[in-house]
């Protein structure tokens, strides 16, 4: 029995001394990992995964300190994450009231002895990850050695802590004693090597003396005439960027659209009744498209009419009693004179509702405003015995057979090159006709100064709009001046097909269109006769490129870039 009971206890030494050597074999391997990178994400990503191998718990994540607030920056296990998972958001609350305390905080299911802010936050993630024990403990450098104090009340000064490291048990509370041990063996290793990564990284323009540090083989001797004939090219890359101009065009998207289309509306309410039209049917103006039926306005019909009638036959026996009865007194006389009076009051009255109402019946009948065809699709599904309101649109008419014209939708921030582009093209016609009206004043008071011809030519040039510049000038000279801007398109049904056109129209106003956000509405026309009629469809997609004259070249590869850093400079500084 005592032999048994030797072997017992030998193995169980043995068993000891060999769980030893393993800890600090894992011991040793998580410090040489954890304190060989000067990186905060690559230190906590190493803390979180080998922290969790020592720990030999669930889950194990790092949280660094970003001004008043922690971010979890690891999760043991998981290589990329969601920031703004619930889980993950709580967590960050959880570890910054934690840290903003300072204390070490054990949750096992208990949370009577804490803080209320940090019981609140402690419940809130416990309900969502569903966790039974969780461990916060706060990453701070450990405390110098203890020096003289000058005074004996001087309060000693406690590093900063730089995040926070959780730990997580998933179905067991319970806490053992050796788990504790291995913890703070953790934490221990983890603030050192978090803090000395933090404080790297806050360096005054870290990133760029990192930079010039990998940069080093620039300058040996082997590589200096390489360097320099890279250089070179760059210099002279960068300058022909600067200085070779370049086609300048402002990319859009659109449709291909008739020129003369309308929408039908609705006169009255009303339900459909009969549908006379389908998708694609030619239509001529005036030609009813849609009966709508509304059982309470004939009914307001009928009741007027009726009444109308009675009044007229009322009006009419009142009158003939009142011309034929001669023995009629003064007071009868006056009486019926009176109702005479009345009743022509209510029939004018009458004449005007029962006018209005036979309108209304009359707008019961949707007729076409043009000639053309019916563009809307599925016409029966959409509007049988449907409900309209007055004002509802419910159809569209165009006719293909006068021009088309695009419709481009252009983001609002490009609109500035269109419209300096367009205003340099009006500049060019009123210089122009400044210079032709400068001609004429000379021509007709030779004596006039320079000045105050100059004057007078430009007040009579300012008075001409931007529309009026081509007519006017083609009327003095017979110049066809083009002052619209050049458009190239090409479209969906026909890509490899480019065609031209020319801007004719530009709205005044921004409006949000899907997924394009703010756009304004610029018109385009074209030349019908470039397209094949198979190509002729209302709604094609097309893509266009406006012409904004020519800019350095690398402003045309780069603009939206430039346009992106200025209106960020703009909000940052």
């Amino acid at each position: 029995m005592c032999e048994l009971a030797g072997d017992y206890l030998k193995s169980r030494d043995l068993r000891q001394f060999s769980d030893r050597q393993l800890l600090w074999t894992q011991l040793e391997e998580f410090t040489r990992l954890v304190h060989a990178s000067l990186n905060p994400r690559q230190t906590a990503y190493t803390i979180a995964n080998e922290g969790r191998r020592l720990i030999e718990c669930d889950r194990v994540s790092v949280a660094v300190r970003k001004g008043d607030r922690c971010v979890i920056e690891a999760v043991s296990g998981q290589d990329l994450f969601d920031k703004r998972s619930n889980t993950i958001r709580l967590l960050n609350r959880l570890a910054t009231v934690v840290v903003a305390g300072g204390e070490p905080v054990w949750y096992t299911g208990d949370t009577s002895q804490m803080a209320p802010q940090i019981e609140d936050a402690v419940q809130e993630y416990v309900d969502e990850s569903h966790s039974k024990t969780v461990a916060i403990l706060p990453l701070a450098r450990p405390e110098p050695e203890e020096k003289e104090r000058e005074r004996p009340d001087e309060p000693v000064e406690r590093p900063e802590p730089v995040g926070a490291l959780i730990v997580e048990q998933i179905e067991d509370a319970r806490v053992p004693e050796r788990m504790r041990h291995r913890v703070e063996v953790v934490r221990q290793h983890s603030a050192v090597a978090l803090a000395n990564a933090v404080e790297h990284e806050s360096l005054f323009l870290m990133p760029l003396w990192r930079t010039l540090g990998k940069a080093r083989w620039v300058v040996r001797a082997r590589n200096l005439p390489k360097v320099l004939t890279a250089a070179g090219l760059a210099i002279l890359l960068i300058v022909a960027a600067a200085v070779v101009p370049y086609d300048f065009a402002l990319r859009s998207e659109g449709t291909l659209e008739p020129q003369l289309k309308r929408d039908v509306y609705a006169g009255v309410d009303g339900t459909v009744d009969r549908i006379l039209v389908e998708h694609g049917a030619r239509v001529t103006a005036g030609q009813p498209m849609v009966v709508l039926r509304n059982h309470a306005l004939q009914q307001r019909f009928i009741e007027t009419e009726g009444q109308l009638l009675t009044a007229l036959e009322n009006f009419r026996a009142t009158e003939g009693n009142l011309v034929m009865n001669r023995a009629l007194t003064p007071e009868e006389r006056g009486r019926l004179t009176a109702q005479l009076a009345e009743l022509r009051e209510r029939i004018s009255s009458l004449k005007v509702e029962y006018a209005v109402l036979k309108q209304q019946l009359a707008e019961l009948t949707v007729r076409s405003p043009i000639d053309g065809l019916v563009t809307t699709w599925d016409v029966r599904r959409l509007l049988e015995n449907r409900f309209v309101r007055q004002g509802q649109r419910i159809l569209e008419v165009a006719d293909p057979d006068q021009d088309w014209e695009l419709e481009l939708h252009v983001p609002e921030d490009r609109m500035g090159h269109i419209t300096r582009a367009q205003n340099q093209r009006y500049e060019e016609l009123r210089a122009r006709l400044r210079q032709l009206a400068l001609d004429r004043l000379h021509a007709e008071v030779p004596d006039l100064p320079e000045e105050d011809a100059a004057a007078e030519a430009d007040r009579q040039v300012g008075q001409i709009p931007d529309e009026e510049l081509r007519a006017t000038l083609r009327e003095l000279t017979g110049e066809d001046w083009d002052d619209q801007l050049d458009v190239t398109y090409v479209l969906a049904t026909d890509p490899g097909t480019r065609h031209a056109g020319k801007v004719k129209q530009m709205h005044l106003y921004a409006e949000v269109h899907g997924e394009e956000g703010n756009t304004v509405r610029v018109k385009v026309a074209i030349d019908k006769n470039e397209l094949r009629p198979e190509h002729l469809r209302q709604g094609a997609a097309v893509t266009a490129k406006i012409d904004c004259g020519k800019r350095a070249i690398g402003y045309v590869w780069l603009h939206d870039l430039i346009a992106w850093t200025r209106k960020m400079w703009f909000r940052w500084f």
